[in-house]
C-alpha cells in the first residue's frame, strides 16, 4: 500500500476513533440528567445512531427473573427480517443478541452473514457488521447495546474499546434510572394509599371510592382500561371502572365465569395475582364487543375472609406486558378495594 493510502487510513480511523469519543462525551452529559428511564434510552439510540450513520442501534434490557428480553428500544431498520429479536413481548433472544446475553461477551462480525451464531435467522442481504455490547453493572447483566451496519467491516478495534467503554457508563445509568424509578413508585404509592385510606373514612360511596382507587392506582402502574370486578354467581360484574370509551354501559357488561380454564377461576384458586403477555394466546379470553381490543392483561384478586370475591382487571392494548412489580404493587390497591367491598 502506497504511503499516502497508508495516511488516509490511518487519518480515517482517527475520525472515526474521535467520532465515537465524542459520541460517549455527548451520550455521558445525557446521562447525568435524565432519571427516566425511557427518556434516557430513546435519546442514547438517536444520538449513537446520528453521529455515526448506523443502519440500526438498539438497546435490549433484560426480565429481572429470566433471559427474556422485556423491553426494547431501537432506531433505524434492523438486519434481522425475522420479528423474533425486535419483539416487545417477553421473548428469548436469538442470534449474536442471544450469544452476546448468553456468554456475557461482546459479538464483533465483520460479515454476519458468514457467522453459524445467525443460523436460522431470516437476514436482509444488505446486513453486513454488527456489534453487541453487554451491559453490565457489577456482574450482573441489565441487557445489551446493538449496533448494526449495511457497509462490511465497519466496526474496528478502537470502536469497540470506545464502545465497549460507553456501554459500561450506560449500564451505570440504566441502573441509576431503575433505583430511581422504583423509589419513586413507592413514594408514590405511600401517598395513594394514604389519599385512599382518607377517603374510605370519610365517605360511604363504595362508587367514589372504587374510582379513587382505579385513579390513584393508574398513577403507579399505567394501564388503558382498568376496572374492580365483583364475583356475582356464574359472573364478573363492573361496580367501577376507567378509561372505558364514553358512553359504555358499564351495568351491561358482563363476563361469564365459564370452566377451569377461566382466568379467574386461576385467580380463585391460585389467589394470586395472573400475568397475561397477549391474550390472543390465552384460550378463554372472551373480547367484549364495543371495547378496543386489549394486548396485555393483569388481574389483581381481592379477597374477604380467605375467599377470593372479585377482582381488579387491567387491560392495555399495547404490547406492552405487565411485570411481577406491577403485579404488587397493585396488590396494595386490591387490598383497599377489598377493605371497601
Amino acid at each position: 500500500m502506497a504511503e499516502d493510502e497508508v495516511q488516509k487510513v490511518e487519518a480515517g480511523a482517527n475520525v472515526a476513533t474521535r467520532r465515537a469519543l465524542e459520541t460517549m462525551v455527548a451520550v455521558g452529559q445525557r446521562l447525568t440528567s435524565m432519571p427516566d428511564l425511557d427518556t434516557l434510552l430513546d435519546e442514547i439510540v438517536v444520538l449513537i445512531k446520528a453521529r455515526h450513520e448506523y443502519s440500526y442501534v438498539g438497546i435490549f434490557l433484560l426480565d429481572e427473573a429470566g433471559p427474556c428480553i422485556r423491553r426494547q428500544v431501537s432506531t433505524g431498520e434492523t438486519g434481522y427480517l425475522a420479528p423474533s429479536e425486535n419483539s416487545t413481548s417477553n421473548s428469548e433472544p436469538q442470534g449474536l443478541i442471544g450469544w452476546a446475553i448468553q456468554n456475557h461477551q461482546s459479538a464483533w462480525v465483520h460479515d454476519v452473514l458468514q457467522d453459524e451464531r445467525n443460523a436460522g435467522l431470516d437476514l436482509s442481504p444488505d446486513f453486513h457488521s454488527e456489534l453487541v455490547l453487554p451491559l453490565e453493572v457489577s456482574n450482573t447483566l441489565l441487557g445489551v447495546l446493538d449496533l448494526q451496519s449495511s457497509t462490511p467491516e465497519a466496526f474496528d478495534y478502537n470502536d469497540v474499546m470506545v464502545f465497549q467503554s460507553l456501554a459500561a457508563q450506560i449500564a451505570i445509568a440504566i441502573q441509576n434510572a431503575m433505583i430511581y424509578t422504583r423509589e419513586r413508585s413507592r413514594r408514590l404509592l405511600a401517598e395513594r394509599l394514604y389519599n385512599i385510606g382518607r377517603a374510605l373514612s370519610q365517605t360511604l360511596d363504595l362508587e367514589k371510592v372504587l374510582e379513587l382507587i382505579l385513579d390513584n392506582l393508574g398513577e403507579i402502574v399505567p394501564y388503558d382500561r382498568g376496572s374492580v370486578m365483583l364475583s356475582n354467581g356464574t359472573e364478573l360484574e363492573i361496580l367501577a371502572a376507567r378509561g372505558f370509551p364514553s358512553g359504555t354501559e358499564l351495568r351491561k357488561i358482563r363476563v361469564g365465569i365459564t370452566d377451569d380454564n377461566d382466568l379467574f377461576w386461576q385467580i380463585y384458586r391460585t389467589q394470586q395475582p395472573l400475568l397475561i403477555p397477549d391474550v390472543n394466546q390465552w384460550p378463554s379470553w372472551v373480547f367484549v364487543k364495543g371495547l378496543p381490543p386489549a394486548h396485555s392483561w393483569l388481574g389483581i384478586p381481592f379477597i374477604h375472609s380467605g375467599e377470593v370475591i372479585g377482582q381488579i382487571s387491567l387491560a392495555r392494548e399495547t404490547p406492552t406486558p405487565y411485570t411481577q412489580e406491577d403485579a404488587t404493587l397493585a396488590s396494595a390497591f386490591a387490598g383497599q378495594a377489598g377493605v371497601a367491598l
